[in-house]
């Protein structure tokens, strides 16, 4: 079969929906599939090409999430415009991608199958990034059209949750197949060592309050900043680890020197991806801080996946895509938007017995052992190849 897959981000560097593709595009090469891969810059196309020893193009246009959000929905105009026309020059059995954006020159091609996994909605991450800005609302409207649009159009589509699904209008939300995010879990394990980690910036043996991934608004990093003063006041040895980046770290500096904390904070800046389990492992609790959002109730977010393959102990915002997959035998869940109740179950899960602990980061353990990605990756080649999937998603959650 003759695959194209639509994916602005290179692989160089493993974040986001490109996780999800890395993991796919070994399964469809595995399956000696004919795979084309669509990229937004030629530098990700030659690294691809190398990396998986199959065809690749660069469009010209980055998608980079490093963008302010008006940068990124200009270079995503130019992307689909561009893509349009170069995907016009092949002959594929099937095209995938997996956001608006990549949808939309995919549904374009007539002539061709198309199938789409939306691990995200773009309308709602665009109104949580600009929701003071007084064009926000009617362009969410024009996105969230094009969303609607795209699934219409598309021979097949699935999401990662229930919730997200719930999103789309109805007469096109009953094509819509579930297959949700998943987690490495021979690398995300709870054997790994987090001593380095420790070592090399300098933490100590005192417990550790971790979060790792992209530092927007809508990642909710400004709450464990806002708790901070009442963990200490319990907690005064604790640490707060931030690993990651993105436009919103100054705003979480501001906050933490105007209340006196930034002594306790560390930040690493981006690691790499192999790099995160590590992290986890030197990590005493980690937390999952969205707000409650549309964009963040549709989604379950890796740092969620990756926290319970890793067996970390971990505090999560009680959003509905997070509750599809967790259950309070796993996680403890809180409203981070009260930062005296996000503080108290920091604490409550620093405090806790160590039997209790055991027993919920098995239960998490198992849970994500069936979402292992490789797992998810021959659901996501079966999506692709017209396979029907609904039987076994279902025991995916059994």
């Amino acid at each position: 079969m003759k695959i194209g897959i639509v994916i602005g981000s290179g692989f160089k560097q493993l974040h986001g929906g490109n996780i999800r593709c890395f993991y796919l595009l070994e399964e469809l090469i595995r399956r000696r599939h004919e795979v084309t891969i669509i990229h937004g810059l030629k530098k990700d196309a030659t690294d691809s090409a190398n990396r998986f020893g199959c065809n690749s193009v660069g469009v010209g246009w980055s998608t980079s999430r490093w963008q302010s959000s008006l940068r990124k929905m200009w270079n995503s105009i130019s992307f689909i415009l561009k893509t349009k026309k170069i995907l016009s020059n092949f002959d594929f059995d099937v095209l995938f991608g997996i956001n608006a954006v990549h949808a939309v020159p995919i549904v374009w091609q007539k002539k061709t199958e198309s199938a789409l996994i939306f691990v995200d909605m773009f309308s709602d991450l665009f109104a949580s990034q600009q929701s003071y800005h007084f064009v926000a609302y009617p362009l969410w409207r024009i996105i969230r059209w094009i969303e609607n649009w795209t699934v219409k159009k598309a021979s097949r589509v699935a999401m990662i949750t229930e919730t997200m699904k719930g999103l789309m209008r109805k007469p096109f939300s009953q094509k819509i197949v579930v297959i949700p995010d998943g987690a490495d879990t021979e690398i995300f394990s709870p054997d790994v060592n987090g001593d380095n980690i420790r070592r090399e910036y300098g933490i100590g043996a005192g417990p550790i309050i971790g979060y790792q991934g992209g530092i927007g608004r809508h990642d909710g990093v400004q709450f464990l900043a806002r708790a901070a003063p009442f963990v200490l006041k319990e907690v005064p040895e604790a640490r707060f680890l931030i690993a990651g980046r993105g436009e919103y770290l100054s705003h979480i500096r501001k906050i933490i020197e105007e209340n006196g904390t930034q002594g306790h904070f560390v930040f690493t800046g981006w690691l790499d991806y192999y790099r995160i389990p590590e992290v986890l492992a030197g990590t005493t609790v980690s937390v999952v801080p969205m707000p409650d959002i549309p964009y963040c109730r549709a989604v379950i977010t890796f740092r969620l996946l990756e926290g319970l393959a890793s067996g970390t102990p971990m505090v999560v915002s009680d959003l509905p895509g997070m509750r599809e997959i967790v259950d309070e035998s796993m996680v403890t869940f809180t409203k981070v938007e009260d930062p005296r109740r996000f503080a108290d179950d920091i604490i409550k899960v620093l405090r806790m017995d160590k039997e209790k602990i055991r027993a919920m980061v098995g239960k998490g353990r198992q849970r994500v052992e069936k979402l292992d990605w490789r797992k998810i990756a021959e659901l996501d080649a079966d999506f692709i190849e017209g396979k029907y999937v609904s039987e076994k998603v279902k025991h995916l959650y059994t």
